[in-house]
């Protein structure tokens, strides 16, 4: 019961956060693969080279199913990272249009690309291992840590990406072929539809503009904008449990140990209004951003620079080498065990460099309840 409050706590977290768990970053995926782009002179780079911001969101569109990546929808997002039903079906999908070609080009580049990051020998597992950290805690961590030095990296060294501008004009302009309020098209959604094998307007819709930061449609192609159950359970609830042990606290408590209880209520309270106030306000990346960089700045889950170099260079490789020809040799880079359509179970690289990091977490919330028992009655105990 305390891992699942641990877990939905962190899931309306993830929701402020968007886009929540990618491997590398969104601005971090469209620098890799505009670097390769400008080094590649192939059929598939010219065929698409009108519809560059089409290829871009198609590799956007395979992170998009991550809100459901602790759900029994999970499915959506491993379909999503795997060869076969995440590339091959899109194509099969797209037939002869050229754009949903386009489209499904940049899926199977961000197939390429996560396997640097979320497979054996990967960033994140690398780190998670390294730091005896969870997946659901260190993930992001280390995927934002990544990306904000090589921002550095790309600035520090002139990089004509970024001081061009190009970088930060497609970042701008990400998932715009999605959202009909940008001038999108349905049949993105269709063929994403498709391949996740669940609707995912609400969820382009939830990531997108969390990601942009413009506000949330009311609805996209005739969805209405709903928000999973969690979010307003977890961040209207901790709003009231800080707020009550605060006020009980005051009125109740006997001695001065209350007032650390009375710490925890403002944190708790704080955290929930945090949620429900960024995102109102348009502020849910931002917010997040702050809050997973953190623990990197206490040297915790921070990627060396070396690994920045060394990994960026291996993912935009292998993105040239798959614009060559459009083969992708990678089968599944979502990282996550899952039982395939031949009933044998896949291992995630994810799950298997977490083993230590679960067993410090629940040791971690145990000493947390029996801290916050020891506590109560310290605080409630009438003096002798």
């Amino acid at each position: 019961m305390n891992n699942k409050i641990l877990l939905i706590t962190m899931l309306a977290l993830m929701l402020v956060a968007l886009p929540m768990v990618s491997a590398e970053f969104t601005t971090s995926h469209i620098y890799d693969t505009l670097s390769a782009w400008d080094q590649v002179d192939s059929v598939i780079t010219q065929k698409c080279a009108p519809y560059l911001d089409v290829v871009l969101d198609g590799q956007t569109a395979d992170d998009i199913p991550v809100l459901h990546y602790f759900d029994e929808k999970v499915m959506s997002y491993i379909s999503t990272h795997t060869r076969g039903s995440g590339y091959e079906a899109c194509l099969e999908e797209a037939g002869s249009d050229v754009e949903l070609q386009c489209h499904c080009l940049g899926r199977g580049i961000h197939i390429v690309q996560d396997s640097f990051f979320h497979t054996k020998d990967g960033v994140v597992p690398k780190y998670l291992s390294k730091y005896a950290s969870t997946n659901l805690i260190g993930h992001m961590t280390v995927e934002r840590n990544f990306e904000t030095k090589l921002i550095q990296k790309l600035k520090d060294t002139s990089d004509h990406l970024y001081t061009s501008g190009k970088l930060d004009y497609y970042n701008s302009i990400v998932c715009n072929s999605f959202l009909v309020q940008e001038g999108g098209d349905a049949k993105y959604i269709e063929l994403m539809n498709t391949a996740s094998g669940i609707d995912m307007r609400n969820d382009i819709n939830i990531f997108c503009n969390g990601y942009k930061g413009t506000g949330f449609y009311d609805t996209v192609y005739n969805q209405k904008l709903v928000l999973p159950f969690w979010f307003w359970a977890v961040s209207i609830g901790l709003t009231m449990l800080g707020a009550a042990l605060v006020l009980l606290s005051l009125m109740f408590g006997k001695t001065n140990w209350k007032w650390l209880l009375i710490l925890e209520g403002i944190i708790l309270l704080a955290i929930g209004l945090t949620i429900l106030i960024a995102f109102f306000t348009n502020n849910t990346w931002s917010v997040v951003q702050y809050a997973v960089e953190i623990p990197a700045k206490f040297g915790i889950l921070s990627v060396s620079d070396k690994d920045v170099t060394d990994y960026t260079a291996k993912a935009i490789d292998a993105t040239k080498a798959f614009l060559q020809n459009g083969v992708l040799k990678y089968d599944d880079s979502s990282g996550l065990t899952y039982v395939d359509k031949q009933g044998n179970v896949v291992l995630g690289a994810l799950g298997q460099s977490e083993t230590t990091g679960i067993w410090a977490l629940r040791l971690f919330i145990a000493v947390f309840i029996l801290l916050n028992v020891w506590l109560v009655y310290k605080a409630f105990r009438r003096s002798k």
